[in-house]
């Protein structure tokens, strides 16, 4: 497939995917960390049931990472992303609404679905996209555009909770929402070539499903260090925005 696409094309759909990679994290992280601090801090509910409903959201999108691979292989990964942007929009416009457990843990189990399934089918896009000159550099680059919406996320959503939580949610499903519509406007300008995996070096699969197993299990470590860093800043500054 990489033959077929010209230099140009690929450099629409490698930005496309920088682009969506900083909203999406950047949402994420918007409104992920500050869970515990409006059910817990705000509104008084348990630490551990808050900490059960972060656990589950985790560990069903890890387990269900390998199973969006499995079907953006069977169905076409560009439909997988497109649904699972808009099904983790939907789960944090959910969560702003979310006044009860269950309703909260409906809208955590949302997220980690939408994410299980845009998830190993955006890494696979993107190593269509490049290639052996180009794909190291280009991981770099985008470590570094994750690490800014990881960066910014947090510190955009502590100052909208200084309005309220319902505030960060939205604005947290706005991202996706973005995202959503940039990848779905180019996958068809584009004729959606740019999101199949190359056969010519995977005939029989195997290497795409290898792929989706690292690439779940890569994901659960990078989502541990972040959620490190963005409680780690939170804890440092939390005094300051209580003032």
């Amino acid at each position: 497939m990489q033959q077929g696409l010209s230099e140009r094309a690929r450099r629409r759909g490698l930005a496309v995917m920088l682009a969506g990679t900083f909203l999406m994290w950047g949402g994420f992280f918007m409104v992920i960390p500050l869970i515990s601090i409006h059910y817990v801090d705000d509104l008084g509910w348990a630490a551990g049931a808050i900490g059960l409903v972060l656990g589950i959201r985790q560990i069903t999108q890890q387990g269900l990472t390998l199973v969006g691979g499995m079907l953006a292989d069977k169905l076409g990964p560009r439909w997988l992303i497109a649904i699972g942007m808009l099904i983790r929009a939907g789960s944090f416009v959910l969560m702003g609404y979310a006044d009860s457990y269950p309703l909260l843990l409906l809208s955590a189990v949302l997220a980690a679905l939408g994410g299980a399934l845009f998830d190993a089918p955006s890494s696979a896009a993107i190593a269509a996209l490049t290639n052996e000159e180009n794909r190291s550099r280009f991981y770099s680059l985008l470590g570094i555009v994750s690490g800014l919406g990881m960066t910014i996320g947090p510190l955009a959503g502590a100052l909208l909770l200084k309005t309220n939580f319902m505030l960060v949610a939205f604005v947290a499903a706005g991202c996706f929402f973005v995202a959503f519509w940039i990848v779905l406007a180019h996958a068809i300008g584009a004729g959606c070539q740019w999101f199949a995996w190359p056969h010519r070096w995977d005939r029989d699969g195997t290497a795409r499903q290898a792929f989706y197993a690292v690439q779940s299990v890569a994901d659960g470590l990078l989502v541990h260090v972040g959620a490190d860093y963005y409680l780690a800043a939170i804890d440092c500054t939390s005094d300051q925005w209580n003032e």
